[in-house]
């Protein structure tokens, strides 16, 4: 409120109980709860936006009952147009994450061996399977996906599915492996979160199969705590996982902005999600801003499009038409497990080369990890 122009308003925070529960709506359910959290916000609360839109049943709830939802997860590109203008998130679409995966993949992967494989997978060409989980906007953003490295000459050697049930991810992923160890499949990406991954990881290692695990930047894989996840369960196999990452590394707490910005009101130590919760409100305030003295969501959106975008501790940000997600760039990362963590001071994290390349100028050549 004080460093932001936002026309005579104050923005409120208001603190609610929810009935729904983020697993169950993770994997799709819940919905009865997301639908009556959301018109409590909207009726009740007289809420303008809701920062903790971050599963899609509420975000969805959230958009039928006209409140800007800020952070449903991965989502496809269709998805945020269908419920615009109430949607948007800190984490990326999962179509331009595709897209990005694409352009990473057909200039550093296709062509090669498969060098961070194991056993006698690493003197093969690369041979690149696909898992997704069977929702239809996950299934969009494969879609994308294989059409953009299809154009450039390459295609996906294995597409695979699952259904978003926890009490069948072992068994499912169990299935899975036996599947691509019986194709030979030298590397792995799985557009997964990091339990359904980590089952990937224990049935591989059962089975004796050591493929490279590519990161395909969705999931929140990604992020520190999913890869300490998966390492902690699977370590023989996770000490092979690289890729592209469009999540920024978190920053010390010392030099964190999030930090920083908590420490200018209250004194204390804030969350270890500290530097998520400041960009979700970063993103309301920015489009409060940029949407002038009239402030409606269709004037918010629009002011979020014209925001001239900017580089910082998450990466480059840039909105614009189709674009309800900020970040636009990329970084090549590899999992350490022994380096420690800036998100939480535990062991494992993931490693890059110091650069960020924009989805366009990606280098072509061999991945750039494991130094």
């Amino acid at each position: 409120n004080a460093n932001f122009q936002l026309y005579g308003r104050k923005i409120e925070l208001v603190r609610y109980d929810g009935r729904g529960q983020i697993l169950p709506e993770f994997t799709g359910g819940g919905q009865d709860a997301a639908t009556n959290d959301s018109i409590k916000v909207a009726n009740e609360i007289g809420a303008f936006a809701d920062i903790t839109g971050i599963t899609q049943p509420y975000a969805d709830a959230l958009a039928r009952n006209e409140v800007v939802a800020v952070g449903a997860p991965y989502m496809s590109r269709e998805w945020f147009e269908a419920h615009r203008p109430f949607a948007w998130s800190i984490v990326p679409d999962c179509t331009i994450t595709a897209e990005g995966s694409a352009i990473y993949a057909n200039g550093r992967l296709f062509g090669r061996t498969a060098d961070h494989a194991g056993d006698d997978l690493a003197d093969q060409e690369r041979t690149l399977a696909v898992i997704a989980p069977n929702n239809l906007e996950y299934q969009q953003c494969v879609d994308s996906f294989e059409a953009q490295i299809g154009a450039a000459g390459n295609e996906v050697a294995l597409r695979l599915s699952y259904t978003l049930d926890p009490a069948q991810l072992k068994t499912q992923a169990a299935s899975l492996m036996a599947k691509l160890k019986d194709e030979g499949t030298t590397s792995v990406s799985c557009a997964c979160d990091p339990v359904m991954q980590m089952y990937l990881g224990q049935e591989a290692t059962a089975i004796g199969y050591y493929p490279e695990w590519l990161i395909a930047g969705v999931g929140f894989i990604d992020w520190d705590l999913g890869g300490q996840i998966i390492s902690k369960n699977a370590p023989d196999q996770w000490v092979r996982a690289f890729g592209g990452s469009p999540s920024a590394a978190p920053p010390p707490p010392e030099r964190s902005v999030a930090h920083a910005a908590y420490r200018s009101v209250r004194d204390g130590e804030p969350s270890l999600l500290v530097q998520d919760l400041f960009h979700q409100l970063l993103v309301l305030a920015l489009g409060i801003q940029m949407a002038g003295p009239n402030l409606t969501p269709e004037t918010f959106e629009t002011g979020l499009f014209s925001w001239p975008g900017g580089t910082g501790q998450a990466g480059a940000w840039d909105f614009g038409p189709g674009h309800y997600t900020p970040i636009t760039d990329i970084r090549e990362i590899w999992w350490d497990p022994v380096a420690v963590s800036a998100f939480n001071g535990e062991a494992g994290t993931y490693r890059d080369n110091g650069q960020r390349y924009g989805q366009q100028d990606v280098p072509e050549g061999e991945p750039e990890v494991f130094p």
